[in-house]
C-alpha cells in the first residue's frame, strides 16, 4: 500500500519528464526483481503439504459455498463491490482530464490519496483484533459514500478526500471480506474458497468495467 501511494506520482513524473515509452520499459525491467527472489527461494524448507485430487473437488467447493449462508453472502457482497464500487481505476483518467481538466500529474495525484487511503485502511484492519461483521458493513457503506463524494465534488480539495476515503474504504472491505472468510471456512475447503472468492473479485471487475 505505501508503493501504492508513492507509486503513482513517480509515475506521473516520469511520464512528464521521460515519456510513457520509458514508463513501460521501466515497469517491465522492475519484473527482474520478483523472477530473481522466486528463483532463489530454497525449496527444501518449504512446508510440504499432502495434495488431495479427485473429479468432485470443485463441485463440492461450490456446493459448500452454497450451503454456507455467510459464506454465501460474502461472496455475494464481494460481486457487488467489484462490479459497481472497484471500477474507478477505469475511470480515474477521464475524471482527471474531462471532470477537472487535468493532466498526467493531477491523475498521478488522484492515485497518489487513494493509496494513502489504503495504507490508512491496512494499519485500521492490522489494529482490529476481531474482524466483526460491522466493521464489513461500514466500510461497504463508506466506500459508497467516498464514491458519492468523489462523483459530486464542488472542487479538487474534496474530490481528494473522497479519493483517500475511497482507498482507505476499499481496503477495508477486502480485509474484513478475506479475514471472515478464512474464519468461517473450515479448514478443508479454504483453497477452494478462496479460488473462489478470487474468481468473484477478479472476475466481476470486467463487467463493471463495461457498465
Amino acid at each position: 500500500t505505501i508503493t501504492r501511494a508513492l507509486g503513482p506520482a513517480i509515475g506521473g513524473f516520469l511520464i512528464l519528464s521521460v515519456g510513457l515509452r520509458w514508463c513501460f520499459t521501466f515497469n517491465a525491467v522492475s519484473y527482474g526483481a520478483v523472477l530473481v527472489a522466486l528463483y532463489t527461494i530454497d525449496r527444501s524448507k518449504l512446508r510440504e503439504r499432502k495434495l488431495v485430487r479427485g473429479p468432485n473437488l470443485v463441485r463440492a467447493g461450490f456446493r459448500y459455498a452454497w450451503r454456507a449462508v455467510d459464506v454465501r453472502r460474502l461472496l455475494a457482497l464481494v460481486g457487488v463491490v467489484a462490479v459497481f464500487g472497484w471500477n474507478w481505476v477505469v475511470l480515474m483518467p477521464v475524471y482527471a482530464s474531462e471532470s477537472w481538466q487535468g493532466g498526467v500529474s493531477l491523475y498521478g495525484v488522484f492515485l497518489s490519496f487513494v493509496g494513502f487511503g489504503s495504507f490508512v485502511g491496512a494499519l485500521i484492519g492490522a489494529r482490529s483484533i476481531q474482524i466483526e461483521d460491522r466493521l464489513l458493513v461500514r466500510s461497504t457503506s463508506l466506500l459508497a459514500g467516498a464514491l458519492a463524494i468523489v462523483a459530486f465534488a464542488p472542487n479538487v480539495a474534496v474530490a481528494l478526500i473522497g479519493l483517500f476515503l475511497l482507498g482507505l474504504a476499499g481496503t477495508l472491505v477486502i480485509v474484513s471480506s478475506q479475514t471472515r472468510l478464512l474464519v468461517q471456512v473450515d479448514e478443508d475447503m479454504t483453497g477452494r474458497i478462496m479460488a473462489l472468492y478470487t474468481v468473484r473479485f477478479l472476475g466481476s471487475k470486467p463487467m463493471g468495467g463495461l457498465l
